[in-house]
């Protein structure tokens, strides 16, 4: 196995487990968009439905870490974006595509 192809299956082990199954508040934010409008026009609401509750960003912001540290919660909100990112899409296009 390859360096590459190491990092590759410790990054996807490591977003298997940041990937709960879909909150339901991500649903009815998912749902009024699809219908009318591309796929990706609406996927940031259900992506901020998602996030913005355990945001670690929001919550160092709010407990004042100086500007400098911003990084370290931005990177833990990017990598849990990207981990939920695939449920979020899925349900984007499930309601969008119509069913066979």
């Amino acid at each position: 196995m390859t360096q590459f192809s190491s990092l590759v299956l410790a990054l996807q082990v490591r977003a298997a487990a940041r990937r709960p199954a879909p909150a339901p508040s991500t649903r009815p934010a998912a749902a009024p968009l699809a219908p009318p409008s591309h796929p990706t026009s609406p996927l940031p609401l259900p992506c901020a439905a998602r996030l913005q509750p355990d945001s670690k960003f929001a919550a160092a912001y709010e407990a004042g870490v100086h500007k400098s540290k911003y990084w370290d919660s931005v990177y833990e909100d990017s990598m849990n974006l990207i981990a939920k990112l695939p449920a979020v899409a899925a349900l984007i296009y499930r309601s969008a595509a119509p069913l066979p």
